[in-house]
């Protein structure tokens, strides 16, 4: 995680000398930045189930009552063949919105050859506000060929980069998840979570310190051992 966070070549992965995708060593490989970014075979579904399951379990705590891969939604099949679905549906109970929120998790790699031909690695957060707007779009396609009758749900994209970061747009979502614990938990005791017998850290010991370091560490812990875990594997192990 460390070695990844600031951009040093990786334990053992100079002993790699081809990716089982076909790909020769390179400097992306002995960063990580391969198996986080290009390689097809590389493990990103499954940083991105980390991070959709700490975003409901954070909703969960809040006392809403979410559900994860809601299929059906869309009329659109995705490229696997099955329907799109919501990573994380959030009835419109919870926000006090017309319909559900259907939230749709996305992490983006601003280092692609799209993302620095837009600048993102001179604009902060470029990547993800393009990957944001696509999105966007998609689900404007879908509530056009859904008709009159449109969708009963809003798409909440929530973009993260590779890096972590959390996209503008995403901040906008976290303001709201701020604001719903503010009106749950507003003069009803102690903050603390070690006081009341949470989960917590030295470092995160409230609400949203606690979850935006879970969101942070669940993107940080599985990417580095999905990187871990390929570094073995090209090596034989």
């Amino acid at each position: 995680m460390l070695q990844i966070r600031l951009c040093l070549p990786l334990a053992y992965a100079d002993g790699v000398q081809q990716c089982k995708c076909g790909m020769l060593a390179d400097n992306a490989m002995r960063l990580g930045r391969h198996w986080m970014t290009k390689c097809p075979k590389g493990h990103r579904i499954i940083t991105h189930n980390k991070v959709r399951d700490v975003i409901a379990a954070l909703y969960r705590e809040l006392g809403v009552h979410v559900t994860v891969e809601v299929r059906g939604l869309y009329a659109q099949l995705t490229s696997y063949g099955e329907h799109k679905p919501a990573d994380v549906l959030v009835p419109a109970s919870a926000t006090g919105a017309d319909k559900a929120q259907a939230l749709d998790i996305t992490i983006t790699d601003p280092t692609n050859k799209t993302a620095l031909y837009n600048r993102s690695d001179k604009v902060p957060l470029k990547a993800a506000s393009a990957r944001h707007k696509a999105k966007l779009a998609t689900h404007r396609a879908a509530v056009l060929e859904a008709g009159a009758g449109g969708l009963p749900f809003t798409k909440v994209p929530l973009v993260f980069e590779t890096t972590g970061a959390m996209g503008k747009e995403t901040q906008i979502w976290w303001e709201g998840i701020r604001q719903l614990r503010r009106e749950a938990h507003e003069g009803s005791g102690p903050t603390s979570r070690r006081e009341t017998g949470m989960d917590w850290t030295w470092s995160a010991n409230h609400f949203n310190t606690f979850w935006l370091q879970s969101i942070s560490v669940a993107h940080a812990r599985t990417q580095a051992e999905s990187v871990i875990q390929w570094i073995g594997t090209c090596q034989g192990a």
